[in-house]
């Protein structure tokens, strides 16, 4: 290559596509690849704790109807116990 023929290669190379336009759509489509995958990480993330909101929920169920029974024995025994002293 000449000097006269690289500078009109490069002055004639994709010559139908603007410089501004183009770094314009990649800087663009970046940002929208960036956006697109973090909702991507935190749409993961909210089906991942789904499940656990689920467990706690059953968990304090359980631990309610654990109460629940404890205090009807209690007061079973407090009834056994006045109906013997009297």
């Amino acid at each position: 290559m000449e000097g006269g023929e690289g500078s009109r290669f490069k002055k004639d190379y994709k010559k139908g596509v603007d410089q501004d336009e183009a770094r314009r759509r990649r800087s663009e489509t970046t940002i929208q690849l960036r956006k697109d995958k973090k909702e991507d990480q935190l749409s993961k993330r909210r089906q991942s704790t789904a499940p656990v909101s689920i467990y706690l929920y059953t968990y304090s169920l359980l631990f309610n109807t654990l109460i629940i029974t404890i205090n009807i024995i209690i007061i079973i025994i407090i009834i056994i116990i006045i109906i013997i002293i009297y």
